[in-house]
């Protein structure tokens, strides 16, 4: 494996990666680019061979270092199934199915339209307001909803 040698923080790098892309990929399908610490696969056939590959997974064998800004992100992140390889992935998702069953969802229907009615009726009539920020800080708060926006948003996106 050759190593490349181009700085991330090069203004002509960032302004025009291309050059230096072409330049890797006449090296090989992986090179060693000490800039970022680990050897990039640079080829479109080591690309596609490694995502294919089910040795090299989603998730990342130890946590990350986050930094403190962002530690309430990846406390959420933690438990998206995005990332999540088999069997947890499988088992996490089998309860998602089962628990938003479509039927589920329509019955939701009737208590989520006349909260979203309640609530838009609720808004103040300043039209300087930001009223879709003022309806996502409503149904975050909104008291005796049983799966708070995300039904929401599951709920919206369905009907869209």
């Amino acid at each position: 494996m050759q190593t490349f040698s181009q700085s991330l923080k090069d203004a002509e790098f960032v302004q025009n990666p291309y050059p230096a892309y072409d330049r890797a990929r006449a090296m090989g399908d992986i090179v060693d680019w000490p800039d970022f610490g680990m050897p990039a696969a640079v080829s479109h056939r080591a690309v596609a061979t490694i995502l294919k590959d089910r040795r090299f997974g989603r998730e990342a064998p130890t946590p990350a270092n986050t930094p403190p800004h962002t530690r309430d992100f990846y406390a959420v992140e933690a438990h998206s199934m995005l990332e999540l390889e088999p069997p947890r992935h499988t088992r996490l998702r089998g309860l998602v199915l089962r628990a938003f069953t479509s039927r589920r969802i329509a019955a939701l229907e009737p208590e989520i339209t006349a909260l979203s009615h309640d609530l838009i009726d609720a808004f103040p009539r300043d039209p300087n307001r930001d009223t879709e920020a003022k309806m996502i800080e409503f149904l975050t708060a909104a008291k005796g909803m049983r799966h708070k926006p995300l039904v929401i948003a599951h709920h919206a996106s369905r009907s869209a």
